[in-house]
């Protein structure tokens, strides 16, 4: 079981100094959110081909987490590749800008960027996030009202697992040596695969493995949620993400030790 931490590289802290504080913290890798809309010439592709240069020192590996339909700098610079609720712009106080996964074009034009960032990185694995439909799921009210897009005249919603599983065979086509993870969504009923497109049996078929993001403490559901979703998802080969620290999952363990990464949420100052 390897513990990999999702790590968001802040200031001018040298390299080497990142890799050997994940190495004492007895980590086996970082995961790191790839500068997706920086250019061919970011400084960020230099720091993060510096950095896994360092973690592999340390015998650790640096895969990257590609926040696929989801970009604010897209977001405010073209209105047109939104993602729309009922024929209006999602709501403008919400964190989450996401666009339209079947926006012409939209889809190559995140997997190009992409391919990009794999050539200049070379990473271990690639964590595909945001890959789906929009779902507003982190901050649900009492009701447990989700919340996604309608666009009038849309036909996709009977279509969406269909549309993510092809999406997702292509990713895993035009990158056969990466190993390549999808980040789910936590819930897995029926509605809500229906809503979002990710449907655990078609993606387990198309790519690696897959990650539920199992954040109990942001969904105030006890520890056992994340044990009882895992079983539900035993027949896949899983790598499940976690909000709570590597170092406080004492009661979870036992039930974590068959699965060969564990991908925690932040790592903690």
């Amino acid at each position: 079981m390897k513990n990999i931490v999702k790590f968001y590289p802040k200031g001018k802290v040298p390299a080497k100094e990142i890799a050997i504080k994940a190495k004492k913290e007895n980590l086996q890798g970082l995961a790191i959110p790839m500068p997706y809309n920086k250019g061919n010439n970011s400084s960020e592709y230099t720091n993060l081909v510096n950095l896994k240069k360092e973690l592999e020192k340390e015998k650790l590996e640096l895969g990257l987490i590609a926040p696929f339909f989801y970009a604010p700098e897209i977001w405010e610079k073209y209105p047109n590749k939104r993602a729309k609720k009922s024929d209006v712009d999602w709501p403008s106080l919400s964190w989450y800008k996401p666009l339209c996964p079947i926006y012409p074009g939209l889809f190559e034009e995140r997997l190009a960027l992409l391919e990009e960032a794999v050539n200049k990185i070379n990473p271990v694995f690639i964590g595909l996030d945001f890959f789906r439909f929009p779902l507003f799921w982190e901050e649900l009210d009492d009701h447990m009202i989700l919340k996604t897009c309608s666009c009038k005249g849309c036909s996709s919603l009977d279509k969406r697992t269909a549309i993510i599983y092809q999406m997702a065979k292509e990713v895993k086509k035009r990158l056969p040596n990466l190993l390549i993870t999808i980040h789910l969504v936590p819930f897995i009923d029926t509605k809500t695969t229906k809503i979002t497109g990710q449907d655990p049996k078609l993606l387990a078929q198309a790519i690696d493995s897959l990650s539920p993001m199992l954040y109990n403490n942001l969904l105030k559901k006890e520890p056992d949620f994340i044990i009882n979703t895992l079983l539900k998802q035993e027949d896949y080969t899983v790598w499940p993400s976690l909000e709570i620290a590597w170092k406080d999952n004492l009661y979870l363990q036992e039930a974590l030790t068959k699965y060969a990464r564990i991908l925690y949420f932040h790592w903690p100052d």
